[in-house]
């Protein structure tokens, strides 16, 4: 059994993790995104987005073991 003073503690740090890493794959796309104009910038926000699906992948598989 887990003691009750324990039970929320799973749920508050997933639901944290969860929350950073949107907050940060919003963060750096919308960022990079946003600049139409620019050589490379297509490769940034391509870049940009890769980084963010990599590291959304990592947490899932963090949250998933």
């Amino acid at each position: 059994m887990i003691r009750s003073e324990r039970a929320g503690e799973a749920p508050g740090v997933t639901k944290t993790v969860i929350t950073v890493a949107a907050g940060l794959g919003v963060g750096l796309a919308g960022a990079v995104t946003g600049q139409d104009r620019g050589v490379g910038s297509g490769a940034a926000a391509d870049t940009a987005l890769l980084i963010t699906a990599a590291g959304c992948l990592a947490a899932g598989v963090v949250l998933a073991v």
